[in-house]
């Protein structure tokens, strides 16, 4: 089976920096796969607060995850500050793809790329619901 490819654009909206903890060590001494995930899972958060939202609380509506593509690329260690791009795209009816890149600050080197498909929910009545506009402007403006 052929690996997996994931190609990103030059430009990223939006960047923060994480910090890798002892918690997310293995017992192979470097970062576990799964938990690179919880690193992103911290940019996402921030992602939405740059754009004024908390994941849970976008004009009215909640964000779930539909599907996750995770490319490990290199190791990552204990005390590393690993800097975490991101940019929406590939907008649908529902929902759109949050593309990241992930690199060590100290030399640059990439460290994994990934991308998670979100849609919004309406927890009232626990239904998909439509992507709002207001969301869009916010997330393409980001970055501009």
């Amino acid at each position: 089976m052929p690996r997996l490819q994931l190609d990103l654009p030059e430009r990223f909206a939006y960047a923060t920096e994480v910090v890798v903890y002892v918690g997310h060590i293995n017992v192979g001494g470097h970062v576990d796969n799964a938990l690179m995930l919880s690193l992103v899972a911290e940019a996402r958060t921030r992602y939405f607060a740059a754009l004024g939202y908390a994941e849970n609380a976008v004009e009215g509506l909640a964000t779930t995850i539909t599907d996750v593509l995770w490319l490990y690329k290199a190791e990552a260690f204990h005390g590393d500050v690993l800097r975490v791009e991101m940019i929406a795209s590939d907008y649908n009816k529902y929902g759109f793809d949050l593309l990241y890149r992930m690199t060590r600050q100290s030399d640059g080197r990439e460290i994994g790329r990934g991308k998670h498909g979100l849609v919004f929910i309406d927890l009232q009545q626990r239904k998909v619901a439509p992507l709002p506009p207001v969301f869009r402007a916010r997330a393409d403006a980001l970055g501009a």
